[in-house]
C-alpha cells in the first residue's frame, strides 16, 4: 500500500505514520509532503501513484483546500482524508463539495483516525 501524507507538523505527522503502520500487515509505502507545493509537485510528476492521500488543511505555500483542488482536477477516484482544525460546519461542507473523502477535526484520538483510514487501507 502506498500513501501521500501531506501534514507540515511532524509531531502530528509521526502519529499518523504510526496508526498506518498498525492498520496494514503488508510493506507501507509513505511518501510525505510538509507542504501544499510539495504535493503538488509530485502529482503533476505522475511519478507517485498512491492509494490514498492524508491531506492537512493548513500547510504552508498552498492551502490543503487548494490541493484537493489540484488533485480532484486529475484523480477522482484516489481516497483523500483530510485532517484539519477546520471544524465550521462551512468548511466541512466546502471539503465534501471539493471531493474529499473522509474529514477528520483536529485534535483526533488514535481510534478516529484508525476508523477513518482503515476502510481504504489494503492488505
Amino acid at each position: 500500500m502506498k500513501v501521500l501524507l501531506a501534514e507540515d507538523s511532524t509531531a502530528m505527522a509521526d502519529l499518523e505514520c504510526e496508526v498506518l503502520r498498525r492498520l496494514t500487515h503488508t510493506p507501507l509505502s509513505l511518501i510525505r509532503a510538509r507542504d501544499g507545493q510539495e504535493v503538488m509537485e509530485l502529482i503533476k510528476s505522475g511519478e507517485q501513484q498512491v492509494d490514498l492521500i492524508i491531506l492537512d488543511w493548513h500547510m504552508p505555500n498552498c492551502t490543503g483546500l487548494d490541493v484537493l483542488r489540484f488533485i480532484r482536477e486529475r484523480d477522482s477516484v484516489t481516497p483523500i482524508l483530510m485532517v484539519t482544525s477546520e471544524s465550521k460546519t462551512a468548511s466541512i461542507v466546502r471539503a465534501v463539495n471539493e471531493g474529499v473523502t473522509e474529514y477528520i477535526v483536529k485534535p483526533f484520538t488514535v481510534k478516529d483516525l484508525s476508523d477513518k483510514v482503515s476502510k481504504y487501507m489494503i492488505d
